[in-house]
């Protein structure tokens, strides 16, 4: 594909004129919806708004606290799942809102400082991750050559056996969506 960029306005894509004042309870909400529960900060981080913890004050919403004391705040009605609830792995892509939708401080629920330099490059650039028991354990990118696409894995630690045939797994699904012209397709994963 080449030639001039299209560009178009809001309203022609949605069919509609945009609100003249956007209601910031909604964006919260839907936020919430997606992300939840969640800091002020992460709320202020996602939409690059400032004083949304007056807002956040007036709305119907369930505040919890984090082990240092941290609020969280969430949708009254939104599903919790319990601890031992189990969570499977779970392939990011590039720059995806796990990880740039929250304030640092919160991130640090799903991704360990000391990986934080290998996922967010010094030029800007949020390199796809894996997810373990919700937490990222690694890092991913497809590699093509000829007629054979790989998918490579970067483990950050050890996982265990259960773990490993769990993402490549899911490993080989997210090579059926990438790659589904490659008559050959592997998942290669590279331990810590």
């Amino acid at each position: 594909m080449g030639g001039q960029a299209a560009h178009t306005t809001a309203e022609a894509w949605l069919g509609r004129p945009l609100a003249e004042r956007p209601s910031a309870e909604e964006a919260i909400r839907r936020y919430l919806a997606a992300y939840g529960p969640a800091t002020v900060m992460d709320l202020q981080q996602w939409s690059g708004l400032t004083r949304l913890g007056e807002v956040v004050r007036e709305m119907d919403l369930r505040v919890f606290a984090t082990e240092d004391g941290a609020k969280l705040f969430d949708l009254p009605e939104a599903e919790r799942p319990g601890p031992d609830t189990p969570v499977p792995v779970r392939y990011l892509s590039e720059y995806d809102n796990m990880l740039i939708s929250f304030d640092r401080r919160t991130r640090t629920r799903i991704c360990d400082e000391e990986y934080r330099g290998r996922i967010f490059t010094i030029n800007g650039i949020v390199k796809a991750t894996v997810l373990v028991d919700g937490f990222v354990r690694g890092i991913w990118k497809v590699t093509r050559e000829r007629r054979e696409a790989t998918l490579e894995v970067e483990l950050f630690a050890p996982v265990s056996e259960r773990e490993r045939a769990d993402l490549e797994a899911e490993g080989t699904c997210l090579l059926d969506v990438l790659a589904p012209a490659s008559p050959s397709r592997e998942v290669r994963l590279h331990d810590a």
